[in-house]
């Protein structure tokens, strides 16, 4: 996404186990947590400027005692909606759905959820109890992702030509997904000169729209 030129904000939600920032090698000192924790809280100054561009991550920060008070505060909704007027696309990791409350907490507060599962490990009543919950709580459910999958199941997607009477692949049960007139689409990208003032592990500052 940020590669396509949209502003795209990653989230780190999951206040039990972060990842994102090993990920992108990047300090967790601040982050949602802090920003939580703090009053008329300015999310730039959780937020981290990486090396693609158009890419930035508020990493989870320190770890709270109590993650889902924590989320259902009303600042974060406050939060989201400020990272939603400079970023076109806003991406939040959360934790497993089944280990904790967390993750419906902030699927309540999105526009949309995508339930990631891994191939050949996330059992198929799992994913209908994890979908059930989802219901339950009113959240929009926009499709699945399914990770790790065996290299030797996608290589026969390359064999089609080849194959005199291809089969066609099939459409995965638990696609869950609206009508796309309903889809959000995203505002129009503001071009830039492609300059990036701030460097890895810096604040980010108020972004400045260029002319095209």
């Amino acid at each position: 996404m940020a590669n396509a030129g949209l502003k795209t904000v990653i989230v780190d939600a999951d206040l039990r186990r972060p990842t994102q920032h090993k990920i992108f090698g990047v300090d967790n000192s601040r982050g949602i947590s802090t920003l939580l924790a703090t009053q008329n809280p300015d999310w730039r100054q959780g937020a981290m400027a990486l090396s693609i561009q158009n890419l930035v991550l508020i990493p989870s920060g320190p770890l709270p005692p109590n993650p889902s008070d924590l989320l259902s505060l009303e600042r974060f909704n406050t939060i989201l909606a400020d990272i939603g007027e400079w970023a076109d696309v806003v991406l939040i990791d959360c934790t497993p759905m089944l280990s904790a409350s967390d993750a419906l907490v902030v699927a309540t507060k999105t526009k949309g959820t995508l339930l990631v599962c891994r191939a050949g490990q996330t059992r198929n009543d799992a994913v209908r109890r994890s979908v059930t919950a989802l219901e339950h709580a009113h959240a929009r459910l926009t499709g699945l992702v399914l990770n790790r999958t065996p290299a030797d199941d996608i290589d026969h997607y390359g064999q089609y030509e080849e194959d005199p009477e291809p089969k066609k692949p099939r459409t995965s049960r638990y696609y869950f997904g609206t009508d796309r007139k309903d889809a959000v689409l995203p505002r129009p990208v503001v071009k830039t000169n492609g300059k990036r003032p701030h460097g890895p592990e810096t604040p980010l500052k108020e972004p400045v729209a260029q002319e095209r």
